[in-house]
């Protein structure tokens, strides 16, 4: 596929798929924002359920109507209910360090098998860094930094299991 100055990411759901635990799974989609999946995303047998939830709340009708063919999606209010895997996509770099640290905890503390953290751009990477470099140049170098992490180059992703 030809990438221009304007192409976007979409989700690699094929990858997403290969850190998924075999089993069913219960999936929290935690700032969803619009919804990253799509209908033949869905269809696989990791997937039990996605729960989604943003903090914008008036998300949740944009949600269930985008889904509303698909009994596999719903949205949730309330993060105390059971997931076994938690999926926080283009999230984190709109927390501070504290809000990161009590996010990870509370998710370690309910003892979720599988955090995966990555990142869809709103807009292509070229605008995101043209914009940060005048808007928050500390930001642009420290996520370039990530950008070229071992961990991220090879897979796309940033994950961490907890057993």
């Amino acid at each position: 596929m030809y990438k221009n100055f304007f192409y976007t990411t979409k989700l690699n759901f094929k990858k997403f798929l290969s850190y998924l635990p075999e089993k069913e799974n219960i999936i929290l989609d935690f700032g969803c924002g619009n919804g990253v999946f799509t209908k033949k995303n869905l269809n696989n047998k990791k997937i039990k359920l996605i729960k989604m939830t943003d903090k914008d709340k008036k998300l949740k009708i944009f949600i269930k109507n985008k889904y509303s063919q698909n009994k596999k999606i719903i949205w949730t209010d309330n993060l105390s209910g059971n997931y076994d895997v938690v999926f926080i996509n283009s999230v984190i770099q709109y927390l501070n360090f504290k809000q990161y640290k009590n996010l990870i905890n509370f998710f370690v503390k309910k003892k979720i098998k599988l955090i995966l953290i990555s990142d869809i751009p709103k807009f292509p990477r070229s605008i995101e860094a043209l914009f940060l470099l005048f808007l928050n140049p500390i930001k642009l170098f420290k996520g370039l930094g990530y950008l070229f992490a071992k961990k991220y180059l090879k897979t796309g992703f940033f994950y961490k299991k907890y057993n």
